[in-house]
């Protein structure tokens, strides 16, 4: 399954990074910046998720890759290596896959509202120009809006 991933290696840098994580914050400084390797495995694990079958044809996969980063790096202060089952790779890729979840139920629930609005009497009422004689129809207004 993931076969763009050296665990070990991965396993290994997340290890370093997190003792010296811990050692600085426990002398009160503040987190060091994460490794550029690590950066580019959280990379390559989000963006090899979005390309998967279910994800691909989203319009706003970018936001989704975006959110997907954010969760990974937010997420790394939890990390925690005295895990029985050190599997960083399986760690991120579930916070990206949740991370893309959360952003399909946003973007559906985004659409939902910009239809109702569109299929309210009030709204196609209050958007006609005064002395139009013309009365839009919900589903012709709905019609427009799928084919622009």
């Amino acid at each position: 399954m993931s076969d763009y991933i050296d665990k070990e290696k991965f396993s290994l840098l997340l290890k370093e990074y997190v003792e010296k994580r811990d050692l600085e914050v426990s002398l009160g400084k503040p987190m060091p910046k994460i490794p550029d390797s690590i950066a580019q495995y959280i990379m390559d694990i989000v963006n090899n998720t979005s390309n998967r079958w279910n994800f691909r044809r989203y319009t706003y996969r970018d936001e989704m890759v975006s959110d997907g980063i954010f969760a990974c790096i937010k997420a790394m202060k939890n990390y925690n290596i005295s895990h029985e089952k050190d599997n960083p790779f399986g760690y991120f890729s579930m916070i990206c896959w949740r991370a893309f979840q959360q952003r399909i139920k946003k973007e559906h629930a985004e659409q939902a509202g910009k239809e109702s609005l569109m299929t309210d009497i009030d709204t196609i009422t209050y958007s006609q120009q005064e002395g139009e004689n013309a009365r839009l129809d919900a589903n012709e207004t709905i019609m427009w809006y799928y084919d622009n």
